[in-house]
């Protein structure tokens, strides 16, 4: 079955010129592919509505398609990347007189999935994931709070075992970070890159030459949950939401968390607040401090 984006190309006229144009255009820009494949999803549903190319629609039937997505009750998700969308279109066409704004209820906030610090144990024990290069890849994850696209990137060199630091190179928003290393992870990769000696990727695939896929990793975390017996609907992006809820519960600064994170806005990282539960413990209420009660 064709994809939305596949059928416009077929159907749509001039819809895959403006396709590649846009593409390059975004890449160049030095952002995601991944973002820049969904906003063109997006945009590829409304050249379908129109049979028209999303770039010769005007204002007016944009705002005619989002009408309708809201009385479809699309999802805010949906409705925000064809505003992104156009957003990026409008700013490559050089037209300030253009714009779009999103406007409605904004998505709820959802709460991140975590794993507690015996689950994440359970989890990297070698009973439950006996295959050393299976256990770094879910280690590193956790451990330096990586994203699934920031692992499989990973050269040997990027690893700095006398800075106990790890180079992060073109992350999601294209900036280049460091990140920690963990003193318990760094002896695993040692003993890992003694037995598995990797060359251009520090976890590769089949292939020597080919990163490991980021398929693969989600069967080797599926496969371990299950061994370890957690029901909870952890993701690949479960072991990093755990690793900043256990920064800031270990009493970690939330501006350290979010250049560890690599997030552009504080905003991204400030939900992690909602979970985390440092210092609840020793919490005291004003009263009992005004009456001094113990």
């Amino acid at each position: 079955m064709q994809s939305c984006t596949e059928l416009a190309k077929s159907t749509v006229p001039n819809f895959g010129k403006a396709y590649q144009r846009y593409r390059r255009a975004y890449i160049a820009a030095g952002y995601s592919e991944s973002t820049c494949k969904n906003y063109l999803r997006a945009l590829s549903q409304i050249s379908l509505h129109y049979g028209k190319s999303f770039h010769l629609l005007d204002d007016g039937q944009i705002t005619d398609y989002m009408y309708d997505l809201r009385l479809r009750k699309a999802s805010h998700s949906l409705i925000k990347l064809l505003v992104y969308g156009y957003r990026f279109l409008f700013q490559v066409m050089k037209t300030p007189n253009r714009s779009i704004e999103l406007k409605g209820n904004r998505a709820k906030v959802k709460v991140p999935v975590v794993l507690n610090q015996q689950e994440v144990k359970s989890l990297l024990d070698p009973v439950h994931c006996p295959n050393l290069k299976h256990r770094v890849a879910l280690s590193l994850l956790y451990s330096s709070g990586l994203r699934i696209s920031e692992l499989l990137k990973l050269r040997p060199e990027d690893i700095d075992f006398n800075a106990h630091r790890i180079h992060i190179i073109d992350s999601k928003h294209g900036v280049t970070r460091y990140v920690v290393l963990s003193k318990l992870m760094a002896k695993g990769l040692k003993t890992y890159i003694g037995n598995y000696h990797p060359e251009k990727y520090l976890i590769n695939g089949h292939q020597r030459a080919k990163p490991y896929s980021r398929s693969s990793v989600t069967k080797v975390l599926a496969r371990t949950l299950d061994r370890a017996g957690i029901c909870k609907h952890v993701t690949i992006h479960s072991l990093r939401h755990s690793f900043a809820v256990h920064f800031l519960e270990q009493g970690g600064n939330i501006l350290q968390l979010k250049e560890q994170l690599g997030h552009s806005s504080l905003q991204s990282t400030l939900i992690y607040l909602r979970v985390a539960k440092a210092g609840y413990e020793d919490l005291r209420s004003p009263l009992d401090v005004l009456y001094h009660i113990p």
